[in-house]
Parts: C-alpha cells; sequence; structure tokens
C-alpha cells in the first residue's frame, strides 16, 4: 500500500492533466490486486470496519471539497446554500426520524429481520 501512494505521489502531476482521477486509479488498482482478480491482497474486512472506512472517506472528501469551495461564487449566489442549509437539513433531519418507527415497525412485520433489521440495528 506504501509502494502504491509513493508511485502515486510520482506520477500525480502527469495525471493531473488527464481524465483520470487519483481515486480512480486507487480503485482500479484495488480491485486488480483484490481477490476478484489477482488475489494479492485478501479482503477479511468485516461490515463495521468497512462503514467506518466508508464514513472517513466521506468526511475527508467532503471536508476537501469544501475547502475549494470558490467563496466569491458562494456569496453571489448564497439563495440555494441557505435554502439547503434552512429548510433541506432540518426536513431530512424530520424525515430521518420519522423513518426509523417505520423502518422499527417493518423489521417487525417481516419474518425474518432481513434488510430492516439490519438497518435499525447499525
Amino acid at each position: 500500500m506504501a509502494l502504491l501512494v509513493f508511485l502515486y505521489s510520482i506520477f500525480a502531476g502527469r495525471l493531473g492533466r488527464t481524465p483520470i482521477s487519483g481515486p480512480i486509479v486507487f480503485v482500479v488498482t484495488g480491485f486488480i490486486l483484490g481477490p476478484m482478480a489477482l488475489g494479492w491482497i485478501e479482503g477479511d474486512v468485516t461490515d463495521k470496519q468497512l462503514r467506518v472506512i466508508a464514513d472517513l472517506a466521506l468526511a475527508l472528501i467532503l471536508f476537501i471539497d469544501a475547502a475549494n469551495a470558490d467563496l466569491t461564487i458562494l456569496r453571489r449566489q448564497i439563495k440555494i446554500p441557505a435554502r439547503m442549509l434552512l429548510i433541506g437539513l432540518p426536513g431530512l433531519i424530520a424525515h430521518g426520524l420519522s423513518a426509523n418507527p417505520l423502518a422499527k415497525w417493518l423489521a417487525a412485520k417481516e419474518s425474518g429481520g432481513g434488510v430492516f433489521r439490519d438497518i435499525v440495528d447499525y
């Protein structure tokens, strides 16, 4: 893994001029080295570990994206972000809170639990 990061850092300047992004390089390399192709890297990651890795990656991507935002454009077009934060975010939170009892009810109605039980138990 360290070798891959080192090699990527060497060729990152050249890759920046192509339509291939860094995440694509790592995903394709992981697929090639993983159990579905060469099998050099074993995939014995639990669901919870994968969820933690995905959450950390999402937080990092969102942070980098926000850090690179052009604030002059944001100040000129303040209506859309303001609407998203003042109306959309509270609405999404309310929707999520109301969906939890529904998911629990569906999990209780379902015979084996299945998908709804897995969602509620996480």
